[in-house]
């Protein structure tokens, strides 16, 4: 049966944001459509995108023709569906939406556990065309990018994260050591793997939430206050994970720019990823220059989610130094 699919959608839509929705919208659907989707920009004049319609509906007489509404105000569908009830080619025309349970059950059925879904997921990213640009990386380095890639659905990250030469092996030094790993919030601190923490005998630990009384001054960050006090008060940290504060991350670097002499087997590796468009760019390409071991992205891109997968992607190296991912 020949059922056509119509996405009719805002003219000002941006170019990526349509064509994600075309490449996804068949292969959720829980009934066939042929191929080409039809598209219609919607610029205000209904009687238009129904002759449209119409014209597509007549020109495929067998099937049923749905039509997905994409950011449409509810007054423009009922009047563009009001036009189409007088004249339906001689087929049924129904709103995509109104199937909305029909689909979400399809994409429910045939349940994956979470390791499923994550290996899944690798795969999809090691196919995808972006994704082969990391088929001549080191196994190390793929790993750790690939997690990032997952946690973040964006394969920019495969162009824009760098490593200190020796930041993967000082890393895993780090965590055999049983070296604590500092964060610089707590949402960085609570989404590395607890199991791998325990199984290496390391803390995880949280500035903020250790030193929640220290009050920052008028020309300072609560941020860079507490990291500088817990790298004060703790010698056993073997990482720095910073993904949402630059003030941080600079004060990281300025306490180890006045620590030279320091052997660069002590310094703990910094990952330095924090997001946003203060000084977080401009910090992070101040730490691509730095001799000791680190892991940052030059771009404005980072957060949590970042930071988190490089930690979890480290510890599951020094767990499995022969798995792939």
């Amino acid at each position: 049966m020949e059922n056509r699919l119509v996405v009719i959608y805002p003219h000002k839509m941006a170019e990526s944001n349509l064509g994600n929705i075309i490449k996804t919208l068949p292969h959720l659907l829980p009934f066939k459509v042929c191929q080409p989707v039809h598209t219609l920009p919607v610029d205000g004049n209904t009687r238009k995108i129904a002759d449209k319609i119409i014209e597509i509906s007549d020109s495929h007489p067998a099937g049923r023709l749905y039509i997905c509404p994409v950011l449409i105000d509810r007054y423009i569908i009922d009047n563009i569906t009001k036009q189409l009830r007088n004249h339906t080619g001689g087929k049924e025309i129904s709103l995509l939406q109104d199937y909305s349970k029909e689909i979400i059950q399809h994409l429910k059925r045939n349940p994956l556990s979470p390791d499923e879904i994550e290996q899944r997921s690798f795969e999809l990213i090691a196919s995808d065309p972006d994704g082969q640009m990391l088929r001549g990386a080191p196994a190390e380095k793929k790993a750790i990018v690939t997690r990032v890639v997952h946690a973040t659905g964006d394969f920019e990250f495969i162009k824009t994260l760098v490593f200190h030469p020796l930041s993967v092996q000082h890393a895993l030094d780090m965590i055999k050591a049983g070296k604590d790993i500092l964060t610089d919030i707590e949402m960085v601190k609570t989404g590395i793997n607890k199991r791998l923490l325990d199984r290496f005998g390391i803390r995880a630990i949280c500035g903020l939430s250790l030193y929640d009384n220290l009050n920052a001054s008028a020309n300072e960050t609560r941020s860079e206050l507490v990291i500088e006090r817990a790298l004060m008060d703790n010698d056993n940290i073997g990482i720095v994970a910073i993904g949402n504060a630059p003030t941080a991350l600079l004060k990281v670097m300025e306490i180890f720019s006045d620590h030279k002499d320091r052997p660069s087997g002590d310094v703990p590796l910094v990952i330095g990823v924090p997001v946003g468009f203060v000084k977080a760019l401009e910090s992070k390409v101040i730490l691509s220059m730095q001799p000791y071991p680190f892991i940052t992205n030059l771009s404005r891109k980072g957060g949590t989610p970042v930071a988190v997968a490089i930690v979890n992607a480290l510890l599951k190296i020094a767990e499995n130094p022969d798995s792939s991912i």
